[in-house]
C-alpha cells in the first residue's frame, strides 16, 4: 500500500499520542478471507477477475485468528474506521488520485 495512504488511516493516531506500549494492531479485529477480499474489490471494480482454484482453499481458512486491537482500543480510542468494503473504494479512490496526480506533475507515486 502507498506510504501517504498508511500514515494517513493507520500510523498518525500512533505517532500523536503517547503510547503505553511499543505496538498495536491496527485493522478491524475480525478474520478476513482472500474470497470476502476479492468480493469487496470486484464491488468497486466489476471487471477484476480472480482465480481461486478448486480443492483446498487455503485463502478461505484463515491463517491466524483476526489482530488483538484491545490495546489500540484502550490505549488510543482506536476503531475501526472502514468496513472491508469501505477500504477497498477508499484505497481505489487513493489510488486513482496518486495516479492521475503523478501523470500530470510527473512525481513518484510513493
Amino acid at each position: 500500500m502507498c506510504a501517504d495512504w498508511l500514515r494517513k488511516h493507520t500510523l498518525y493516531p500512533c505517532l500523536t499520542s503517547v503510547l503505553k506500549h511499543h505496538f498495536y494492531n491496527a485493522g478491524t479485529g475480525k478474520t478476513i478471507t482472500m474470497p470476502e477480499i476479492g468480493s469487496a474489490i470486484k464491488e468497486v471494480i466489476p471487471s477484476a477477475e480472480f482465480n481461486f482454484e478448486e480443492g483446498f482453499d487455503f485463502f478461505s481458512v484463515p491463517c491466524r485468528g483476526p489482530m488483538d486491537i484491545k490495546r489500540a482500543e484502550a490505549d488510543l480510542g482506536y476503531s475501526a474506521k472502514y468496513s472491508l468494503q469501505e477500504a477497498v473504494l477508499d484505497y481505489f479512490q487513493y489510488l486513482k488520485k496518486e495516479i492521475v496526480d503523478h501523470e500530470l506533475t510527473g512525481r513518484s507515486i510513493q
